[in-house]
C-alpha cells in the first residue's frame, strides 16, 4: 500500500489508494500500527508513518527523505530502494482472503474447507465485514491472532450444521484463549442460526450417503476394468461395510452414532476421500493390494496419495505377519 507523507492530522494525499482494489478510502490505526482499506479490508502492519511525519520503515526517523546511498542491510539484498519498489509491487491479499489461507493450512481439501470458506464470506458480506471486528482478546492480541480466532471459531460453529471438524485440535495448535475462541464460535453460531434456521440433520445424511455412494460406484466401474466387474463388485460391498461399521450414512435405515460424528474414523473427511480409504481397506481384504497404485493414477482424491501409499505399507506388514504401527 503506498502511504506517502502523512499530513497533520492523519490525512492523506488524493492519490493514495490501495493496492488490492485502487480506494483512496484508508485508515490509519497508531494504536496497533496498521493502515486498513475501508472498502476491501486490506490490512497494512508495519507501514504507518508517525504524527509527526517522520518515517519508520526500519530505519531511524529521518526528517527528510532517505536516498538509500550508503545502506547496507544484509547482505546481497540489494539497494534499500529496490526492495521497498519489489515489496511494493508484490500482489496484495484482502483481509477474507488472508483468512482463506488460514483454513488451508488447517484443513484437508473438501467439503469442510468449502463450508468454512463459505461461512466466512457469507458472514462478510451480509452480516458484518471481518475486518472490521476490533473486539478486545485476551490473547496476544496482533493481526494474526485475531485471524486465526475468526477462523477457529468458524470452523467450530459448523457443528451446529452437523458438519464434522476439529476445531478443538486447530484451537490448540493456534494457543488461542479458550474464552477467544468460545466468543468467535458463538458469534458464528448466532449468525447460522438466524440466517438459516434449524438444519436438516436427515438431509444432510442423505446429502453424504448419495456422495459416497457416487464415488464408490465410480471407482467400482474404473476397478473392473483391470480386474473384472464381479472382483470390484465385492469391493464396493466390502467398502460399503466398512463404512457401515463405522457409522457413514450408506443405507436408507442405517443406525446412527451415539458419540459425536467427528470422533469417528471417518466423520471428519469429505465424501470423496471416505469413499476413496474404505476402497483401500476392502482391497486389503480381498487381495487386490497390487491394483491399489493403478487405481490411484485413475480415480483416487487429489489428497490420496498418501492414504495409498499408508495403505500399501500397511498390506505389506500384513503379508509378512505383522500389523504397521
Amino acid at each position: 500500500m503506498s502511504l506517502g507523507n502523512v499530513k497533520k492530522g492523519g490525512r492523506k494525499p488524493d492519490d493514495i489508494r490501495c493496492d488490492f482494489c485502487g480506494s483512496s478510502d484508508l485508515k490509519d490505526d497508531y494504536e496497533v500500527g496498521e493502515v486498513v482499506c475501508n472498502d476491501c479490508g486490506l490490512v497494512e502492519s508495519g507501514k504507518l508513518l508517525d504524527p509527526a511525519g517522520h518515517s519508520r520503515f526500519g530505519e531511524d526517523a529521518h526528517n527528510t527523505k532517505s536516498s538509500g546511498l550508503g545502506s547496507s542491510i544484509g547482505k546481497g539484498r540489494g539497494p534499500r530502494s529496490i526492495r521497498r519498489a519489489a515489496k511494493k509491487n508484490k500482489p496484495k491479499k484482502s483481509y477474507l482472503q488472508q483468512l482463506y489461507s488460514l483454513v488451508d493450512e488447517v484443513v484437508p481439501e473438501g467439503r469442510i474447507r468449502d463450508s468454512v470458506k463459505d461461512l466466512l464470506k457469507r458472514y462478510d458480506e451480509e452480516e458484518k465485514k471481518l475486518w472490521r471486528l476490533r473486539g478486545k482478546l485476551r490473547g496476544d492480541g496482533t493481526p494474526v491472532y485475531r485471524q486465526k480466532t475468526l477462523v477457529a471459531g468458524a470452523i467450530a460453529a459448523l457443528n451446529i450444521a452437523y458438519i464434522p471438524n476439529e476445531a478443538g485440535k486447530i484451537k490448540e495448535r493456534w494457543r488461542i484463549d479458550h474464552i477467544d475462541f468460545v466468543k468467535s464460535r458463538k458469534r458464528f453460531r448466532n449468525y447460522i442460526a438466524s440466517n438459516f434456521g434449524p438444519t436438516d440433520r436427515e438431509g444432510v445424511r442423505n446429502q453424504r450417503r448419495r456422495e459416497i455412494l457416487h464415488n464408490l460406484g465410480r471407482t467400482r466401474d474404473i476397478l473392473a476394468e483391470s480386474v473384472g466387474w464381479d472382483m470390484a463388485t465385492a469391493v464396493y460391498e466390502e467398502a460399503i461395510e466398512e463404512l457401515k461399521e463405522h457409522y457413514e450414512p450408506v443405507e436408507d435405515d442405517q443406525e446412527e452414532p451415539v458419540g459425536a460424528i467427528q470422533n469417528t474414523k471417518y466423520g471428519t473427511k469429505s465424501s470423496e476421500t471416505a469413499a476413496w480409504e474404505a476402497t483401500l481397506v476392502a482391497m486389503i481384504e480381498l487381495g487386490l493390494a497390487g491394483s491399489m497404485r493403478w487405481l490411484e493414477r485413475r480415480v483416487a482424491p487429489t489428497s490420496g496419495g498418501n492414504l495409498t501409499s499408508r495403505y500399501i505399507r500397511r498390506a505389506a506388514a500384513l503379508a509378512n505377519g505383522s500389523e504397521e504401527e
